[in-house]
């Protein structure tokens, strides 16, 4: 016989956590405004950030060359670097991690004297609307090692943190590089900025390089499936 539906009847929406969650990485360089530097890895100084003393580890995909010069991404000679990069989400997500890593290098094209030394670099994610929210701003220093000669140096800043914060289809994430001006002692020319390809050793033979960006562990949210799933996270309008 057939079956009747009442009006009473409720249907309660399910979420699959089959494919839940993914590490979306967002590479940086990608502005052709910018001026790119020739970089000869092998007579560059490597410094790199720690966790608590330790090397900090994580996903990321990577490549094997033996090339020796790279470029270094700058705005100028003897000028700060300061750029936006923007990440437009199709859909509403949960982000529970996000990594920052990112290779910060000083090149001297011309020296005379003195020494050249880089301080901090400064990263801030804005979630936009019509009022702006700040969700993560920090400054860390730079431990790079001083040049005194018409060579470059590099460090590899790598950090992460677990806020978790809620992104929108239609509202922009701007994450935000500055990086000061080079110090100087003395006489020279430098330009600062970023290598988006970069290696963690130097020696000129085959090696494993990697990308420069963002990282975000994040996770479709609930009302993505279906509106029924109310998450109280505020959106910015």
């Amino acid at each position: 016989m057939p079956h009747e539906v009442g009006s009473q009847v409720r249907l309660l929406p399910t979420y699959g956590v089959d494919n839940y969650g993914t590490d979306l990485f967002l590479p940086v360089g990608n502005d052709t405004s910018l001026t790119a530097q020739s970089f000869v890895i092998s007579t560059a100084t490597l410094t790199q950030s720690t966790d608590g003393g330790n090397v900090s580890m994580d996903h990321q995909d990577t490549l094997l060359s033996d090339a020796d010069t790279v470029h270094l991404l700058h705005q100028g000679n003897d000028t700060a670097f300061d750029q936006t990069y923007r990440f437009r989400p199709d859909m509403s997500a949960i982000i529970y991690q996000t990594r920052i890593l990112l290779a910060i290098g000083v090149n001297v094209s011309a020296y005379t004297s003195g020494n050249v030394d880089l301080s901090n670099c400064t990263i801030t994610i804005t979630e936009v609307g019509s009022n702006n929210n700040v969700l993560f701003q920090q400054t860390f220093p730079i431990t790079m090692a001083v040049i005194s000669s018409a060579v470059g140096s590099y460090f590899i800043l790598d950090t992460d943190f677990t806020t978790i914060f809620k992104v929108w289809s239609g509202n922009p994430l701007d994450v935000r590089i500055q990086i000061p001006v080079a110090t100087k002692t003395g006489t020279a020319t430098t330009q600062t900025g970023i290598l988006p390809l970069f290696s963690y050793s130097t020696p000129a033979q085959l090696k494993p390089f990697t990308l420069s960006g963002v990282s975000f562990h994040i996770h479709a949210s609930l009302d993505h499936a279906d509106p029924t799933f109310n998450q109280d996270i505020e959106r910015v309008v």
